[in-house]
């Protein structure tokens, strides 16, 4: 995702409270168990989830957003 879309996604997170946080449980390689390497995932307490998840081992990053 470039700059120019990720920025008025992360615009709309401005303001909002974080209701909890967790470690996503699975990669892609099948792990089982919770760790920041997976991802992280915030909720909001408006509903809003976002997750950030390494997509690749070569470091690329993965934007997640859902408003509900």
């Amino acid at each position: 995702m470039e700059n120019e879309e990720l920025i008025p996604l992360l615009n709309t997170l401005v303001g909002k409270t974080i209701a909890k946080w967790e470690f996503e449980s699975t990669s892609q390689w099948g792990n089982e168990y919770a760790y920041a390497g997976n991802g992280i995932y915030l909720y909001f307490t408006d509903g809003t989830t976002f997750n950030v998840s390494e997509n690749m081992t070569g470091g690329e990053i993965v934007y997640g957003f859902e408003e509900r």
